[in-house]
């Protein structure tokens, strides 16, 4: 039908048998264009903030240089487009 279908979430925590599933079908509809369909799996929007500042933390980067866009390009999917009206 066209759909990519995404996951955005804790996918460390997933059983191996899990992730494979959730990997192949990522594969399998890379290429379509029609729709996008984001499935949050153990997604909690906290967790997400917290990983993305330990990855600002990680690289080094200056307290001075931290802004939303610095934030946002260490998100789960910062390819995933805002929600209307945010």
């Amino acid at each position: 039908e066209g759909v990519r279908t995404r996951f955005i979430g804790r996918r460390d925590r997933a059983t191996p048998e899990l992730l494979a599933k959730i990997e192949r079908l990522e594969a399998e509809t890379a290429t379509n264009e029609r729709l996008q369909l984001w499935i949050a799996f153990d997604y909690g929007g906290r967790a997400e903030v917290v990983e993305a500042a330990r990855r600002l933390v990680e690289e080094g980067v200056d307290p001075r240089d931290i802004d939303e866009n610095a934030i946002a390009s260490r998100l789960y999917a910062p390819e995933m487009p805002e929600p209307p009206g945010a």
